[in-house]
């Protein structure tokens, strides 16, 4: 029987990175390269479900990035750390080198992911010519105007049930959000956590379903000896070691990079995402000029859509492969 899974380590920009190749039965599928959110939280523990809810339609890659995962794990505390986002595009770029001349194919699909929406969207505009389609979920437009719209409905919410406690609570960090709303100021280290105990109290937030943890535990690739990489034991260092990510992810106003993109563009986004406020993604989308572009609504999703509506996720991703396969 075939090996469903195969895992590596390649070497990119002097750091080892890991990718899990999850491939599909038909060997002239296109190529889609996983990008994690974050920053520092890979997926590729629960890459078996990708492989089971998208059935043949890539060949899937998911890679742990530099300070995340598996990548974390083999290489310690390389000298080069704190991360930059430019690091990040560089080893996407050797990856999709490695990965064009790996599977023969010219072009490669790429899959942003909450952080990595950003990530995705920088190197499709830096570098076309590697790219099929921009496809990104819980795309990430403005940290500071998210929070806001998310304030917004929450406190409907708060009003709406009438806990004395949490009015008080929601009366205690106003205004929320405020400027500076960078990383490390007031507004972040401090009123940030308690709103959103009550984003999540309220149903606003992620959901970490049973269906995703058990997923992560069982997944083929999931070694015991590392899970110590993915829990909160090792946040603060994972945290540092991304720092300056999460400075850049602060400060990212997406309308500054324009509106004009080389490739064909599909945005996924569930109508629940109040993480990265779904209709901020839209109404940049909407500005989008592109070959080709489609925008795939999903009712029912929040933030964390492919396990939210996975069969609607997996239509998404069938419709973007017809159309960027459209002549």
């Amino acid at each position: 029987m075939k090996k469903k899974h195969t895992m590596e380590y390649f070497e990119a920009n002097g750091v080892r990175q890991y990718l899990l190749h999850n491939k599909s039965g038909d060997p002239s599928a296109p190529v889609l390269l996983v990008v994690h959110g974050g920053p520092g939280a890979p997926d590729s523990n629960v890459a078996h479900k990708f492989r089971e809810w998208w059935k043949g339609l890539f060949h899937i890659v998911s890679w742990d990035q530099r300070g995340a995962g598996k990548t974390l794990a083999a290489n310690g505390e390389p000298p080069e750390y704190p991360i930059t986002v430019q690091d990040i595009l560089a080893d996407m770029r050797e990856i999709l080198a490695h990965l064009k001349e790996m599977y023969g194919v010219e072009k490669v699909y790429l899959l942003g992911l909450s952080w990595g929406t950003l990530l995705c969207s920088l190197y499709s505009l830096e570098h076309p010519e590697d790219v099929a389609a921009l496809i990104s979920a819980g795309q990430v437009t403005s940290f500071y105007r998210s929070e806001q719209a998310a304030y917004g409905i929450v406190k409907e919410a708060v009003v709406a049930g009438g806990n004395k406690k949490d009015l008080e609570l929601l009366e205690s960090i106003a205004p929320y959000p405020e400027q500076p709303f960078s990383y490390g100021s007031d507004a972040v280290e401090i009123k940030m956590p308690k709103f959103k105990r009550l984003q999540s109290k309220y149903g606003y937030a992620m959901k970490l379903t049973f269906e995703l943890i058990f997923a992560f535990l069982l997944g083929p690739a999931s070694k015991l000896s590392e899970v110590s990489y993915y829990s909160k034991k090792s946040a603060d260092k994972r945290k540092a070691y991304n720092e300056e990510l999460l400075k850049y992810l602060f400060d990212f106003e997406i309308d500054e990079l324009g509106y004009e993109y080389s490739v064909p563009v599909c945005y996924i986004t569930g109508d629940k995402d109040y993480t990265t406020t779904s209709s901020l993604a839209v109404e940049y989308f909407d500005k989008i000029v592109a070959p080709k572009k489609l925008h795939c609504p999903i009712a029912g999703a929040g933030h964390n859509a492919m396990f939210d509506q996975p069969e609607l996720f997996a239509r998404a991703l069938t419709d973007v492969r017809a159309l960027a396969e459209t002549p």
